[in-house]
């Protein structure tokens, strides 16, 4: 059983695999993308993966929560500046905390 308390949407089979992945390349845009580009693609991805719109697909809710990861740590100028200097790990630079524990 996992024990999940965070901030931002996760899902905790998908943490491995976020903590490595480039939040660009999740969005689907370039590190140069403005924030209203970042923005525009995250609202575009998720209304396309939504697990409700996806009932059938079985691996719809860990893709929304990737997505999702990734504008949490996008979605902000701030945000934005932490995850470029290399501040985030798995969130860490999203001002949420992240407690994971298998009970």
């Amino acid at each position: 059983v996992c024990v999940c308390v965070c901030v931002c949407m996760c899902v905790c089979a998908a943490a491995p695999a976020l903590a490595k992945r480039d939040f660009y390349d999740v969005l689907g845009v370039q590190k140069s993308a403005s924030q209203s580009e970042i923005k525009k693609a995250y609202y575009q991805l998720a209304k396309k993966h939504h697990p409700d719109a996806n009932r059938d697909n079985p691996d719809a809710s860990k893709k929304f929560a990737e997505i999702a990861e990734a504008y949490e740590n996008l979605g902000t100028e701030e945000k934005r500046r932490d995850f470029d200097s290399g501040g985030s790990e798995f969130g860490g630079g999203a001002g949420g905390a992240h407690y994971h524990q298998n009970a």
